[in-house]
């Protein structure tokens, strides 16, 4: 894990002890440090999943949403590995996300949008930008589950079903994310 602010960790830690759990975890490896520079100094093929939750495209996190740190994120994934990130709101945030599926997403196996419904984001809505790199098993789209959730784990949100119809788009987005893409064989989606 790599944070920039020490003070999150220990807040979370304070705050939020029932899900700051990993911490304690001996194959965590906390990193106080730039995310960014993190992804340009990693070994290539070191990691199985990255988990990007950053703040919005503009100051400070900026780079969290370059081309560049993307082609450095698929560089140090695994083969089959996993990119999750922030994605911002399809209601408001069109042409950021476009970006992202063409540009960020090139370097992938598949670049796909998830849709997430939550109440204190603008517009009741936040995406996450999911992207696979080639190899490893299992297909290279993330749109299904590829574990059952274990039955002693109560989700009051997420569920198999919850997953798959995070990938189902309003049409106008849909369009515009995968319609004209002449790509498309690489973003796995059902463009008709």
């Amino acid at each position: 894990m790599c944070e920039i602010d020490k003070g999150v960790v220990e807040a979370s830690k304070s705050f939020f002890p029932s899900v700051s759990t990993a911490f304690g975890n001996p194959k965590v490896n906390l990193i106080i440090g730039d995310g960014v520079g993190f992804a340009e100094n990693a070994e290539a093929g070191s990691y199985d999943v990255m988990i990007i939750d950053s703040s919005d495209p503009v100051g400070p996190a900026e780079k969290l949403f370059s081309k560049e740190f993307y082609a450095n994120a698929q560089r140090i994934l695994k083969p089959g590995g996993v990119l999750c990130s922030q994605g911002e709101c399809l209601w408001i945030h069109a042409d950021l996300i476009d970006d992202m599926i063409r540009e960020h997403g090139a370097p992938f196996a598949s670049a796909e949008y998830a849709s997430i419904q939550v109440p204190t984001y603008p517009s009741g809505q936040i995406g996450a930008f999911l992207a696979k790199k080639a190899g490893g098993p299992g297909e290279a789209s993330c749109r299904s589950p590829q574990r059952e959730v274990p039955e002693d784990m109560e989700l009051r949100y997420y569920s198999a079903d919850m997953h798959k119809s995070a990938f189902v788009l309003p049409e106008f987005i849909r369009r515009r994310l995968y319609a004209s893409d002449p790509a498309a064989k690489r973003i796995k989606c059902d463009v008709k």
